[in-house]
């Protein structure tokens, strides 16, 4: 695979996990925290993709996630 093919493949990836990541913490913030506790460990697993994408993103971009890049994802990639 190509690395401008690996490469945009990463976005999407963390533009997926962020836009669940948003959602998740929607529902934290809306549902009384005993419900909200029974999401814990799916939440979890979204801010692992996310952290898991930056890290691999920052090593094939050879640069920090921009502030931008980290609240809004790569707007290059969205669909």
């Amino acid at each position: 695979m190509s690395l401008e093919l690996e490469l945009n493949r990463l976005k999407a990836d963390f533009n997926y996990s962020l836009n669940r990541y948003k959602k998740a913490v929607k529902v934290f913030e809306t549902y009384p925290i005993e419900k909200s506790l029974k999401f814990i460990n799916a939440f979890n697993e979204v801010v692992m993709d996310i952290s898991n994408s930056m890290n691999k993103l920052e090593i094939l971009m050879n640069r920090k996630l921009t502030p931008e890049e980290l609240e809004n994802g790569f707007e290059e990639v969205k669909k």
